[in-house]
């Protein structure tokens, strides 16, 4: 069984990136234990990369094992994260993947507003492996949490070059209690869409974390906003919008008889506690 906390020296850990766009200035990825910027425990690990694009972080216990986990919808992920983004730039994904040695896994899509909210300081998060609004669920092949073998953070940016740190990262809370369990859960104002990247519809799922006015916008690349999906004021909660691959016309509004557009889009959510931006894609 591996132990209660993962993020541990006796542990192993890896980097793996997506092939393409590395920084101009390149240096070699790097995955460390710190013993000084640490949340818990005797250290944290500490991953360094120039590169852009998808870079996972990924689990393995120490020596040539294999993980082994027993779980269920009903079990809970654990784990603390702080990083550092430069430029201005944040990130542009963020998902955790949990899976089996056979090619199966299931991924966890939360919005890079969390790993945004990170920058510099420690944030806590945790969800049910059954999925929630913050982390959506979705399978590859035929997952079985009765058969989890690994984890995996994944990051990437809309430029270049990041440093994450992982802490705590738990199934259930350690004993004796690590420090995870008196912290009030981080639940900010959020943004997922998924499917993405979509050919014919996706959807559309945010929270508020604060009562008060919400506002969603579609942008293109160049910053032309082509349409604003929600204007109105919202409480507390959860909330899902449909969009069609129909609504995007050639000028970004839906014309009688126009082709949807192929491409990269931008939507902006502006609530109270302030402003998300994510990617989406069209593809037709």
């Amino acid at each position: 069984m591996p132990p209660c906390d993962m993020a541990e020296p006796q542990t192993i850990w890896y980097g793996y990136p997506e092939v393409g766009f590395p920084a101009t200035l390149k240096f070699p990825d790097s995955v460390t234990f710190d013993s000084v910027q640490k949340k818990i425990g005797k250290a944290s690990v500490k991953l360094v990369t120039s590169r852009g694009y998808d870079l996972a972080l990924n689990y393995r216990p120490a020596g040539d094992s294999l993980s082994h986990w027993q779980l269920s919808d009903t079990d809970t992920l654990y784990f603390w994260v702080r990083t550092i983004k430069q430029p201005q730039y944040g990130f542009q994904f963020f998902s955790v993947r949990i899976g089996d040695d056979h090619g199966n896994y299931y991924k966890y899509t939360a919005s890079p507003s969390l790993l945004n909210a990170a920058n510099l300081v420690w944030k806590r998060y945790k969800f049910p492996l059954s999925g929630n609004t913050q982390f959506s669920r979705s399978a590859t092949g035929n997952m079985s949490l009765s058969e989890v073998n690994y984890v995996e953070i994944h990051a990437d940016t809309w430029d270049y070059g990041f440093t994450l740190w992982v802490d705590g990262i738990q199934f259930n809370p350690c004993d004796p209690v690590t420090g995870i369990e008196p912290e009030r859960e981080i639940k900010s104002s959020s943004l997922i869409i998924w499917p993405n990247p979509f050919n014919d519809k996706t959807t559309i799922r945010y929270h508020v974390n604060i009562d008060g006015p919400v506002l969603i916008e579609l942008f293109n690349l160049q910053g032309i906003k082509i349409r604003t999906l929600e204007n109105e004021i919202k409480l507390p909660g959860d909330y899902n919008i449909e969009l069609n691959a129909c609504d995007f016309g050639t000028n970004g509004f839906r014309k009688s008889g126009a082709q949807s557009v192929s491409g990269v889009y931008l939507l902006k959510l502006t609530t109270t506690d302030g402003s998300v931006t994510s990617k989406m894609v069209l593809i037709k």
